[in-house]
């Protein structure tokens, strides 16, 4: 049958969670090969907890999504790159948080 269309919207939070990982390794961890995100980026793809929040009605795809993408945007504008664009992305990205879930008003507190 036919995918619900919430099924799809978490299927494409995790899928851009996964890219996140992938495309800011360098950012989180230092200089480090992006090489080594790929397993990263697997073990969350595969891990039973996140395949069980695609199959259900949850906040947590897109939470985790807009966390993920403040702490990214958080470590440019930390760095100076990335401009008023940057900030304006993590001022989105954590308002977008505490939409999801009132728990993301800790991002905006940190």
């Amino acid at each position: 049958g036919d995918l619900p269309a919430t099924r799809v919207a978490a299927l494409a939070f995790n899928t851009h969670e996964m890219v996140l990982l992938v495309a800011g390794w360098q950012l989180l961890v230092g200089g480090a090969s992006r090489r080594r995100a790929l397993p990263v980026a697997a073990l969350y793809a595969l891990s039973p907890e996140v395949a069980a929040h695609a199959r259900l009605v949850m906040s947590e795809p897109p939470f985790l999504f807009f966390t993920l993408t403040a702490l990214m945007l958080t470590e440019l504008c930390a760095r100076g790159r990335g401009g008023l664009a940057a900030a304006a992305g993590l001022g989105a990205s954590v308002a977008l948080a505490y939409f999801t879930r009132p728990v993301g008003a800790a991002l905006a507190i940190a």
